[in-house]
C-alpha cells in the first residue's frame, strides 16, 4: 500500500481528499503547516508521495516546505494549487514538483497525477540505478558498432584508465587501443560471433592509453542487436594495478576541459531598449551573425519562436526594455535557438542586469548545449540497452535500500529464488526475513553497508518457495550524496556446479561398485582414530571380513554373480551398523569395519550377528554364502599397519579353523 502525506491547511480541504484517497487504497496521513509536514516526510511517516498545498499559512509556503523535504529525502511532490500563474507555474518548476493539480472536486485528475508522479520516481529510480552499474562497474566496459568500429558509449573506469574523454572516443574504435591489431586481424577475430560459432570470445592483449603507455588486459566480447544495429558488448579486466593514476590524470582532463569549454561560452549585453550592445566572437560562433549584422538590433528574432521558453524570454525582454528588471528571469534557461543558416540549436542563457552611468544593461551568457543535447538523446538510448542488457542477463541482478526493502530483481533473481513474480520477492525485507537471517546473509548485508564495504561469498540457501540453491553473492553498497544509499547484490547460481564438486568428492572416497567407502578414505579415518585415542584414552576396534571361497562362486556363477555379492554383503551391513561406524573395501572380497568407542567384546558380538545374518541372506541363484572374521581392538603404540595386520591375521585363523566363524583378541596386550 503506498503512502501519501497531504500537506493542507484547510481542514474542510484535508478530511476531503484524505478521505477519498483512503476509499482509493492509499494510507494516507495529514498535516497543516510547513514543521509537521517536513517531520513526518522525513522523520516519522516516510511517504512515498506527497500532495502539497503550495498557499499554506505560516512563515514558509509550500514551496520553501518543498525545498527543505527534498534536501533530506529524494520524493516526490505534486503540488495543490487554486492559483496558477505563470509566477506559481516558474515556482513549481524551479522545486522540481511532479507537476501540480488545480484544487477542486476533480477526483480522476488528482488519482492520474498522482499515479503518474509514482511511476515516473519509479522510473528514474531504475534509470539511476542502471547509469550506476554500468557507469561505476570496476571493469572497463565498451559498446562499439561491428560495422563501423566506432564507440558508441565507454564507462567510467574506460574513460578513467584509457585516459580519453567522452568526446575523443566517439571519434574513436577498438583499434586505437589495440596496437597489435590491424582492422583485417580484428575482423577475422570477430569473425566467429558473426556466424553464430562462439557466444563470445574471450582474449588477452594489451590496451594503449592516450599517452600511448600500455598496460595488459583480458578482453570479453560479445554481440547483440539494438534497434536493427549490430552491435558488440566489450568488458576488459585491466590486469595491472594503474586506476588511482589515470583517476588523476583523469581528474586533470576534466579540470582542463571544463576551463576550454568555459572559454566557448559567448558573451551579449543588451541595452535598455533591449537591443544588441556588445557582441563576442564566440556568439558569432554559435549564432553565425558577425557583429556588423546583429548590433542595434533586437535578440529574440534568434530564438525559436515555438518554444515557451523561447517566449518567456522574449517577453522578459520587453520587461527589461520597459523598467530595467531581470529578477523574474530563472537564473538558467534552456531554449532552442535559430542559426543564420536557418537550422536550430540548443543553448543555455543566463542574463543579469547590470547599470552604469544610469543606464541598465542585460548581460547574457550563452552556451551551446546542442552536442550535450544529443548526448542526453544517446543517453537516454543506450539507457533502455542498458535496462534490456540487466533484464536478460544471465545472473541475477537486484537492489535495496538503506533498509533493506528490495527496489529491483530481474528475471534471472526469481529463476534462482523459484519466485512466481518480482511482487512476491519484493515483499522480502532483506534484513529480517527469517531464511534470509537463518543463512546469515541479512547479518552480511548489514556489515557491508554499514562499512561501505563491497564482498564476494558462496552460500547455500532454500528460499521461501523450497528452492535449494548454492549461489555465488557480491554485494556492493551504492552511494548517494557521499551516504550509503543501499546495495546492489548480484547472485550466480552455482548450484549445479557444487553438486558436481559434491559427486566428485563421493567418487574419490567411496568403491565405485559396492558404494562402501574405499582404502584410501579408511586409511584417513584411521589415522584420525588413532590420534583421538592418543589424546583422549579412546577405545576402537576393527572387523576385518573376508567373503569364503569367493573365487568358486566367481568361477561358478560368473563374475556379475560375483558383485551381487559383495553389493549383497555391503547393503546387509549397512542396514545393521551406526551412522559413526567405517564400512570400507579393503581389498577384492575383504571388507573392513572400524567401530569408534568400541571394545573388543562389543565388536565380537556384532561380527557374530554379523556372520549370522550372512549365512542366512538369500541371494537368487547362489548358494549360501559365509566369511570369515577377525577382531582386533586398538592398543598403545599401533599403527594402521599395526592395527590391520593384527585383525588381517585373526581373519586368516578364523579361515585356517574352517571358516565362517570369528576370531578375536582375547588379551588385552
Amino acid at each position: 500500500m503506498k503512502k501519501i502525506l497531504l500537506v493542507e491547511d484547510s481542514h474542510i480541504t484535508r478530511v476531503f481528499v484524505a478521505d477519498f484517497l483512503q476509499n482509493y487504497g492509499y494510507e494516507v496521513e495529514t498535516a497543516s503547516e510547513s514543521e509537521e509536514a517536513v517531520e513526518k516526510a522525513c522523520y516519522t511517516f516516510l511517504p512515498d508521495l506527497i500532495l502539497m498545498d503550495i498557499e499554506l499559512k505560516g512563515n514558509e509556503d509550500g514551496i520553501e516546505t518543498a525545498k527543505k523535504i527534498l534536501k533530506l529525502r529524494d520524493i516526490p511532490i505534486v503540488f495543490l494549487t487554486a492559483n496558477t500563474s505563470l509566477e506559481i507555474i516558474n515556482k513549481i518548476k524551479d522545486v522540481k514538483g511532479y507537476g501540480y493539480i488545480v484544487k477542486g472536486p476533480n477526483k480522476e485528475a488528482i488519482i492520474s497525477t498522482i499515479e503518474m508522479a509514482l511511476r515516473l520516481h519509479e522510473a528514474n529510480s531504475i534509470a539511476n540505478m542502471f547509469e550506476y552499474i554500468f557507469e561505476n562497474s570496476s571493469n572497463e566496459i565498451y559498446v562499439f558498432n561491428l560495422e563501423t568500429l566506432e564507440f558508441i558509449k565507454v564507462n567510467k573506469a574506460a574513460r578513467q584508465n584509457l585516459g580519453y574523454t567522452n568526446e575523443e572516443l566517439k571519434f574513436m574504435t577498438p583499434l586505437h587501443l589495440k596496437p597489435q591489431f590491424n582492422e583485417q586481424s580484428f575482423r577475422e577475430l570477430l569473425t566467429p560471433l558473426i556466424r553464430g560459432e562462439k557466444t563470445n570470445i574471450v582474449f588477452r592483449t594489451v590496451h594503449r592509453r592516450k599517452n600511448n603507455s600500455t598496460y595488459p588486459v583480458e578482453v570479453q566480447l560479445q554481440l547483440f542487436q539494438y534497434k536493427g544495429k549490430n552491435l558488440c558488448f566489450a568488458s576488459i579486466i585491466d590486469l595491472t594495478d594503474q586506476n588511482k593514476i589515470e583517476e588523476k590524470l583523469k581528474e586533470k582532463e576534466l579540470l582542463l576541459k571544463a576551463i576550454t569549454d568555459s572559454a566557448y561560452d559567448a558573451i551579449i549585453v543588451l541595452d535598455g531598449d533591449g537591443k544588441v550592445f556588445f557582441w563576442s566572437p564566440s556568439a558569432e560562433r554559435i549564432f553565425g551573425y558577425s557583429e556588423k549584422e546583429i548590433i542595434n538590433k533586437e535578440l529574440h528574432p534568434l530564438l525559436a519562436t515555438n518554444n515557451d521558453s523561447a517566449t518567456l524570454c522574449k517577453d522578459m525582454l520587453a520587461r527589461f526594455k520597459e523598467t530595467g528588471e531581470l529578477d523574474k528571469i530563472p537564473n538558467l534557461i534552456e531554449l532552442k535557438a535559430r542559426h543564420k543558416n536557418g537550422y536550430e540549436i540548443d543553448i543555455e542563457l543566463t542574463l543579469s542586469a547590470l547599470k552604469l552611468k544610469d543606464k541598465w544593461y542585460a548581460v547574457g551568457i550563452v552556451r551551446d548545449i546542442s552536442e550535450r543535447k544529443k548526448s542526453q538523446d544517446e543517453i537516454t538510448k543506450t539507457w533502455k540497452l542498458y535496462f534490456e542488457l540487466a533484464e536478460n542477463a544471465p545472473i541475477g541482478i537486484m537492489r535495496c535500500d538503506k533498509n533493506g526493502n528490495i527496489i529491483y530483481v530481474n528475471d534471472k533473481v526469481l529463476e534462482i529464488l523459484g519466485s512466481p513474480s518480482e511482487e512476491e520477492t519484493k515483499k522480502i525485507n532483506l534484513f529480517t526475513f527469517p531464511l534470509l537471517v537463518k543463512y546469515g546473509f541479512s547479518e552480511k548485508l548489514k556489515e557491508c553497508m554499514e562499512n561501505n564495504k563491497t564482498e564476494t561469498f558462496e552460500t547455500n540457501y532454500i528460499s521461501k518457495w523450497g528452492k535449494e540453491v548454492w549461489a555465488r553473492v557480491h554485494i556492493k553498497p551504492h552511494i548517494e550524496e557521499e551516504k550509503v544509499s543501499g546495495a546492489l547484490i548480484i547472485l550466480d547460481d552455482i548450484t549445479e556446479k557444487k553438486k558436481l564438486e559434491e559427486e566428485l568428492r563421493l567418487l574419490s572416497y567411496t568403491d565405485a561398485l559396492t558404494g562402501a567407502y574405499n582404502r584410501r578414505y579408511l586409511v584417513q579415518k584411521l589415522e584420525e582414530e588413532i590420534e583421538r585415542a592418543k589424546r583422549y584414552g579412546n577405545e576402537f576396534s576393527l572387523i576385518l571380513l573376508d567373503i569364503d571361497h569367493f573365487k568358486k562362486i566367481n568361477d561358478r556363477y560368473g563374475h556379475n554373480a560375483g558383485d551381487m555379492v559383495l553389493k549383497s554383503v555391503v547393503k546387509m551391513i549397512k542396514e545393521r551398523i551406526r551412522k559413526v561406524d567405517t564400512l570400507a573395501r579393503w581389498g577384492g572380497e575383504e571388507f573392513i569395519i572400524m567401530l569408534p568407542n568400541t571394545p573388543v567384546e562389543k565388536a565380537v558380538i556384532l561380527a557374530e550377528e554379523l556372520r549370522e545374518n550372512l549365512s542366512k541372506m538369500t541371494i537368487p541363484g547362489i548358494e549360501k554364502v559365509t566369511a570369515s572374521f577377525g577382531v582386533a581392538g586398538y592398543r598403545p603404540g599401533d599403527t594402521v599397519d599395526s592395527l590391520v595386520k593384527r585383525a588381517d591375521d585373526l581373519m586368516y585363523t578364523a579361515k585356517a579353523e574352517g571358516r565362517n566363524c570369528v576370531y578375536y583378541q582375547n588379551e588385552d596386550y
